[in-house]
């Protein structure tokens, strides 16, 4: 099962792996032909939570909740400036 659960990863995730190794790691400056689309990436977020709670509910043995829940405001971070000017 695990196995399986690798492989279907890996097939997953190629379009975007592949992008962001050489796009937005590494900023390869060789013509790009195939550019992943927003729906790649909605497909890929589905499955990494599908697995997500999969792998989670055999772990912890209670299926997580989502969208997650935040009990705290996780906005803050962006609402005050955290470069000092001074420097």
């Amino acid at each position: 099962m695990i196995d399986k659960d690798i492989a279907e990863l890996s097939s997953a995730t190629s379009k975007l792996k592949k992008y962001v190794n050489k796009r937005v790691a590494h900023a390869d400056e060789k013509e790009f032909k195939i550019f992943p689309t927003f729906n790649d990436l909605d497909e890929v977020i589905d499955y990494l939570v599908k697995l997500h709670k999969k792998y989670y509910t055999i772990f912890r043995g209670i299926t997580p909740t989502f969208p997650v829940i935040y009990f705290y405001d996780w906005k803050e971070i962006f609402q005050k400036p955290w470069i000092n000017q001074k420097t």
